[in-house]
């Protein structure tokens, strides 16, 4: 016995040892205002894949999705305060911070996709990350965000004299606003969380948005009509802590951002499929769906174009000069 419950004593420690020497592994906090099925998601789930990894299992990264930790604005600013880590926004968020932001949600900027992606992982959307750490904000990738259209409770927007008198729920940034005013709607500043509710009781007639986010969010259920404007194309992205970044060692950091950029390419993939899938899907559920001309649009906007091209230091007309 005396044997036995030496050997039980000398495995014990072995065990404690052991313990002692496997490390508790590094966690970070990932938020997002999106629900797990959407694009941005689903590469955030293949972010965390990846880091796991490549890190042998040393680095964890936690994910919070639908706006547990709250909507985009509060996330943002917890993580600049230290309480989060790493947050998905839209990039009219980053807006506050760097106004030179708000340049892409200028209407009808991008003139297609190819376009886009050069602009933003070209010398423009690495310059303008660039400029977020002095807040305490760190660049890791690009989402893609689709191009934002109208969709409304009870009539189809076929040209801009439809909006006249509805209240559209829009981001409230100062290009936004003025977009919307110069095309007839009374823009009106909800939480993207609250939209459903806000169609719903009649706070709002409609909002803009892709088709991923009125499927995920089932603004469907509550709109009859889907146009498809495509007037402004902002993207969203994921950042850091920027002290946090720099306070890992150069290992660490390339590791990151390493996974950011395999992020980046695997969140487009996703987005191409979940974006066409998204519309047919909303079509089939028995919501009216219409491509307008936009020229007409294109006209509208004109006004926001003279008022605001010339406060983004001639960021409008470097982009337009980036080859598709």
């Amino acid at each position: 016995m005396k044997r036995l419950g030496f050997l039980v004593l000398v495995l014990s420690l072995m065990v404690a040892v052991a313990s002692v020497g496997q490390a508790a592994p590094l966690v970070f906090r990932f938020a997002t205002e999106h629900p797990p099925n959407t694009p941005v998601s689903k590469s955030m789930a293949h972010f965390a894949d990846l880091i796991k990894e490549k890190s042998g299992g040393s680095v964890e990264i936690r994910l919070y999705y639908s706006g547990q930790l709250g909507g985009h604005k509060e996330i943002l600013e917890q993580m600049r305060m230290g309480t989060l880590d790493i947050v998905h926004v839209s990039t009219a968020h980053l807006a506050s911070y760097v106004p030179e932001f708000d340049v892409y949600a200028m209407p009808f900027l991008f003139r297609n996709t190819n376009h886009y992606w050069n602009v933003l992982r070209g010398e423009i959307g690495q310059n303008l990350f660039a400029k977020l750490p002095p807040h305490n904000i760190r660049g890791l990738a690009y989402y893609d965000a689709g191009s934002r259209s109208f969709y409304v409770k009870d009539r189809p927007i076929n040209s801009p004299k439809d909006l006249q008198g509805l209240k559209v729920r829009v981001m409230g940034t100062p290009v936004m606003l003025e977009t919307m005013w110069a095309m007839g709607a009374s823009p009106v500043s909800v939480s993207f969380s609250e939209v459903y509710s806000a169609l719903q009781s009649g706070v709002i007639d409609g909002a803009e948005n892709n088709p991923p986010s009125v499927l995920n969010m089932k603004h469907y259920e509550v709109t009859k009509y889907f146009s498809l404007t495509e007037h402004i194309s902002i993207p969203d992205a994921a950042v850091i802590n920027a002290k946090l970044f720099d306070s890992l060692s150069p290992e660490l950091q390339q590791l990151i951002l390493e996974a950011a950029a395999e992020m980046e390419s695997f969140q487009i993939e996703t987005w191409n499929k979940d974006d066409e899938a998204a519309l047919e899907t909303i079509r089939q559920a028995g919501v009216n769906i219409n491509s307008p001309d936009k020229g007409p649009f294109i006209e509208a906007v004109r006004p926001v174009y003279d008022k605001f091209a010339s406060q983004f230091g001639g960021l409008v007309e470097a982009i337009q000069a980036v080859a598709d």
